[in-house]
């Protein structure tokens, strides 16, 4: 098996031949520098075994394993001829393994974790049968002697291979049977960058999105350790990062993608431990698209030299449905990170920190045009000639473009770029202050990252989104949610519908409005609800004299706790440091869930709320009486058919002069005629039926538009559709205007509409 699939020649390596590459820089600061040192694995057997389905294993199609080798050793040639070394894991893992014990022996240690022996229970529980030569058969003892006798080549097999050996009681010749061999092999191991980011300080080890790579990370910690590589750092479990989707771009300034297989604990976690090494990072968000063709930054960005990039022309630009946010974290005097700029544009803050972009077409990012490696100095390694050209006659690129076939390689879902782990750089030979200078200049032509004081009470231009990248039909929630319909499509059918109506609805509070949101990514895929935020925070000017104040609510079904994830919470505790947190009341049942059971009047500090199993009206009161506001219940509200409604913003919506509001919802006659009294007196109220309540006419929130520097009803279009012309024309008179958002995939499977997408900030 070694010598069929391994090809391997003479390639004997000694931890001395890489120890003065890796001692003198164990870190890279600039994609534009020299690179010195770079891991790579070539596709042998593990790769065989994904081969045998490809969809299975990750593959993007078919692959002949002979022209793909052939592929990668012409890649390692290329590099070598260019004064860059190379180090492939497999000769890594073999290093002084013949000549030293010790590093034998951890190479032993390592492949017993990776080879299991296991009972085959399939015909009844084997393990009373087993005498205790029989268990002696299935001990670790019994494994370490076999690895111990085992040649360096088959160790190594083991461990790319991950074998589990299935036995039963024999009866006859051994004392045990082997029934069935089946292996775990690493093969999406040949795209070695994911399992780890290089960067200023040192190496950080990721966590891999698939469960079916995450053992590669174990693989290549060992090999860089093993090189005497510094790992700064380890991803905790529940965090993503892979190397795709991370650039360094000087001793300034980082890019780090966030989306699809990168989140927010892992970023989180760089942040608090300072394993960026920059005093800036650009997060790169992927709010919209999470598509697998653009899984990572690099299959959508790159770094061409010094002030040139290549860009996907479909994911930049407002009027981009898969466009890319950029949120700017700075070191303060603290050294703790801080969002300085957030939501900008990816093509726009490319150009304001000095860059050229290049763009490329979808044809060119299919045939990973981008996915090219810097190798210093502008000196690219291209996997597609169309996409190269269109580089070399750009003339802000200067360095030599090499373009060699890499197309069988890339069959198994990646490019050069993913194959070839930079893990050693030449340092900058100078700290690069443009980056710094042109975002200084360019900071104050953005909105501001918090709302500014303003007269306004009822109304703010500043709010917090979340995409709906884990959106589906909650079926927890839909016990007590009589607006949703269960599912006709598939999980990600409705899942790529409802980011494309998100991505138009972001453009509507944006581009049209001039509304300032932060989009926040849950990253989640258990919370099916996480689009609708508002309903477990909202944030206030001052409560009880100490400022700013972030309030966390308790939720009733527990797929909606794990909405509150504590990356979002860092980011408004930014802003709002007082934090008054009811969330703790879950745990006794207790659910008060935000301005969903909640409608405030802000500037006369009333509190409406219709009694429902999701607003407990003894934490309600409490909440009242911390806030200094007047609660007024409406009692419970019915729909249609009957059933009890289950938050009070789908009964009403209350702006600055005009309420609307499901006046026959409420089923307490007085409790009704109350209501109507006490809104009546400060708001002009647009009654609508209970009909128009289910197409989501009470749903909806006024915000101030700073393009109209006026206020905009923010309402969905099946609302817009619902109100007559009388009612429409009621905000005519007020001079309020609407936006209309359409969000129908969204309302018809979550059961909430544009209010409950919209979490003010104050």
């Amino acid at each position: 098996m070694a010598h069929h699939f391994h090809q391997q020649g003479d390639r004997r390596l000694s931890i001395s031949h890489v120890s003065t590459v890796v001692s003198s820089n164990s870190a890279q600061a600039d994609e534009n520098c020299m690179a010195r040192l770079i891991m790579v694995h070539e596709p042998d057997m593990p790769a065989f075994m994904g081969a045998l389905h490809p969809d299975g294993s990750l593959y993007e199609n078919p692959v002949d394993l002979r022209k793909a080798q052939k592929e990668h050793k012409h890649l390692v040639s290329v590099l070598e001829k260019n004064h860059v070394k190379v180090v492939r894991v497999r000769d890594i893992l073999r290093m002084d393994c013949e000549e030293n014990l010790r590093e034998r022996l951890k190479l032993e240690r390592l492949a017993m974790k990776n080879l299991s022996y296991k009972l085959d229970n399939r015909e009844g529980d084997q393990s009373s049968l087993l005498s205790e030569h029989d268990r002696y058969l299935i001990s670790d003892e019994y494994k370490e002697k076999i690895v111990s006798e085992m040649s360096i080549e088959q160790i190594v097999d083991i461990i790319l291979t991950n074998p589990t050996i299935y036995l039963r009681k024999a009866d006859l010749n051994t004392a045990l049977s082997s029934t069935s061999i089946s292996f775990s092999p690493l093969s999406n191991l040949v795209f070695c960058r994911d399992q780890q980011i290089t960067t200023n300080h040192g190496v950080v080890v990721g966590q891999l999105n698939s469960v079916t790579r995450a053992p590669e990370r174990i693989v290549t910690k060992f090999c860089l350790e093993k090189l005497g590589m510094k790992v700064i750092g380890e991803i905790p479990e529940g965090g993503a990062l892979e190397g795709g989707d991370f650039f360094p771009a000087g001793t300034d300034l980082c890019f780090i993608g966030l989306g699809l297989r990168t989140n927010w604990k892992a970023v989180q976690y760089c942040f608090d431990n300072d394993l960026f090494g920059t005093d800036r990072v650009a997060v790169v968000k992927d709010c919209f698209d999470w598509a697998q063709e653009r899984m990572h930054l690099d299959t959508v960005w790159n770094i061409v030299h010094r002030e040139t990039c290549v860009v996907l022309e479909n994911i930049v630009g407002t009027d981009s449905e898969q466009r890319r946010l950029v949120d700017l974290f700075q070191k303060n005097a603290n050294g703790v990170y801080e969002l300085v700029m957030h939501d900008v544009e990816f093509s726009e803050f490319l150009t304001s920190i000095g860059y050229h972009a290049i763009h490329l077409t979808n044809r060119d990012q299919q045939n990973y045009g981008l996915n090219f490696l810097n190798i210093g100095d502008g000196h690219l390694i291209c996997p597609d000639m169309e996409s190269a050209r269109k580089i070399a006659k750009d003339e802000h690129g200067t360095g030599k473009i090499e373009v060699i076939d890499y197309s069988h390689v890339s069959r198994m879902y990646g490019s050069i770029h993913c194959s070839t782990q930079v893990i050693s750089r030449e340092r900058p030979k100078e700290r690069n202050e443009l980056r710094k200078v042109e975002i200084n200049q360019h900071k104050g032509s953005y909105p501001p990252v918090w709302p500014g004081a303003n007269d306004r009470k009822q109304t703010t231009d500043s709010i917090v989104m979340c995409p709906p990248s884990g959106f589906f039909f909650n079926y927890q929630t839909a016990s007590d949610n009589s607006f949703m319909t269960a599912p006709v499509l598939t999980k990600s059918q409705i899942q790529k519908m409802a980011m494309k109506e998100y991505s138009v609805f972001h453009q509507l509070l944006t581009r049209d409005f001039g509304i300032n949101v932060h989009v926040a990514i849950n990253g989640r895929i258990d919370t099916p609800d996480a689009v609708f935020l508002n309903n477990w925070f909202s944030t206030h000017e001052d409560v009880e004299g100490k400022g700013p104040t972030l309030i966390l609510y308790p939720m009733k079904h527990p797929s909606r706790s794990k909405e509150r994830i504590p990356e979002t919470i860092a980011r408004l505790k930014q802003r709002y440091q007082n934090v008054i947190d009811f969330s703790g009341s879950e745990k006794e049942g207790i659910a008060l869930e935000g301005t969903g059971v909640f409608v405030l009047d802000r500037k006369r500090k009333v509190a409406y709320m219709c009694e429902s199993p999701r607003a407990d009206a003894k934490l309600a009161k409490e909440w009242c009486a911390r806030l200094g506001y007047e609660l007024h219940d409406v009692g419970i509200a019915h729909d249609a058919k009957g059933e009890e409604v289950y938050h009070t913003n789908v009964v009403m919506g209350i702006g600055s002069t005009v309420a609307v509001v499901c006046l026959s919802s409420i089923v307490n006659d007085q409790k009704r005629k109350e209501f109507a009294d006490k809104l009546g007196a400060t708001h002009q109220i647009i009654d609508i039926s209970k009909e128009q309540m289910h197409s989501f006419c009470g749903n909806v929130i006024e915000l101030f538009s700073p393009k109209l520097n006026g206020p905009v009803f923010v309402m969905s279009e099946t609302a817009y559709r619902a109100f007559n012309t009388q009612q429409l024309a009621v905000f005519s008179s007020n001079n309020i205007a609407i936006a209309k958002a359409s969000i129908p995939v969204i309302e018809t499977y979550g059961g909430g509409g544009v209010r409950c997408c919209i979490a003010e900030l104050y």
